[in-house]
């Protein structure tokens, strides 16, 4: 191991054995098949030596979307089983990414690439059905720290409208009515008290991705799924934070009073910048190769803080 590697290890888990929290999880997103993966992984598995992760998150893009079906989709469950193993809970929350799917040149008047479907999805991460709950082969599912009063959501952040017969594909950026209807009568279906992290991949008809906020009449908004989050808010649920990774920078905005936050890629590459994120300077064969975060919830203080590990800043969202 490099030995700025070592010192960056030795720095985190000192600050964390200074902190307070109630769960302490390993986040990061995009790593598409990044060479830099083996590395991210190792340093991960050692902050978990002290830290003990109660779970990982991986917010999607584990692959890049352009090869056939089936090598893609073995490619992406070896990589889910990578990161699934680098902690000792051996506990993994993953978001469906816009490239964690396989290209097909059949389809007519096009080279459909990034192509997915419920099925193919549901059967490739058959391992969350050990821990969460969702229904069916739904893309996105819930899981509950009970003994935390913590629940954590993942969304997925795609329509996808596939065809095989007739061989047509598209794909939407979108939770969809269906999804959001799920969101409002079951997953954020809880007791008062009770604090919600939610994760995807990119935020649908936020500021991130259309470079402005939904609009807000009177304090509530008029777009969907910022409305169900806020009536859970006034019903005495505790939204802590929106967490997504797939702009590929630091980004924060309250909006309608619940916390949006983007992170960097794990892989080395451009931001998709909308928004004036704060991107972060990257360099292989150094430190700021690694960008990824380990995060501590406090619910007596009322703070998610993320600790960056390489490239970037620490960040304490507050809720």
């Amino acid at each position: 191991m490099k030995s700025y590697f070592s010192e960056e290890i030795t720095k985190t888990v000192n600050t964390l054995k200074e902190d307070k929290y109630d769960l302490c999880f390993a986040l990061l997103s995009d790593s598409k098949l990044s060479d830099e993966g083996a590395v991210t992984r190792e340093n991960i598995a050692e902050i978990d030596k002290e830290a003990n992760f109660d779970f990982s998150v991986h917010c999607g893009n584990f692959i890049l979307g352009n090869n056939p079906e089936k090598i893609s989709r073995r490619l992406m469950r070896e990589e889910m089983q990578s990161y699934k193993d680098s902690t000792k809970s051996r506990k993994l929350f993953v978001c469906q990414g816009y490239n964690d799917g396989w290209r097909d040149e059949r389809f007519k008047g096009q080279l459909a690439c990034n192509i997915v479907c419920d099925e193919s999805w549901s059967e490739d991460t058959v391992f969350l059905n050990e821990y969460v709950v969702r229904n069916g082969n739904a893309p996105y599912y819930y899981a509950d720290m009970e003994d935390k009063k913590t629940r954590i959501i993942c969304l997925c952040s795609y329509v996808s409208d596939l065809d095989r017969e007739n061989e047509m594909y598209e794909k939407y950026i979108s939770l969809g009515v269906k999804q959001t209807v799920w969101l409002d009568k079951e997953a954020l279906n809880l007791p008062m008290g009770w604090n919600v992290i939610i994760f995807s991949h990119r935020i649908p008809h936020s500021r991130f991705e259309n470079g402005e906020d939904p609009f807000i009449y009177q304090g509530f908004s008029i777009e969907k799924t910022l409305a169900v989050l806020q009536q859970a808010k006034d019903r005495g649920i505790n939204i802590v934070a929106w967490i997504a990774g797939g702009y590929g920078a630091d980004g924060y905005a309250v909006v309608g009073g619940i916390n949006y936050v983007t992170i960097p890629s794990q892989s080395i590459s451009s931001a998709i910048n909308k928004c004036n994120l704060t991107e972060v300077k990257r360099e292989k064969n150094t430190l700021s190769q690694e960008c990824w975060n380990i995060c501590a919830l406090n619910t007596e203080s009322r703070e998610l803080r993320l600790i960056r590990f390489g490239a970037g800043e620490d960040r304490i969202i507050k809720y």
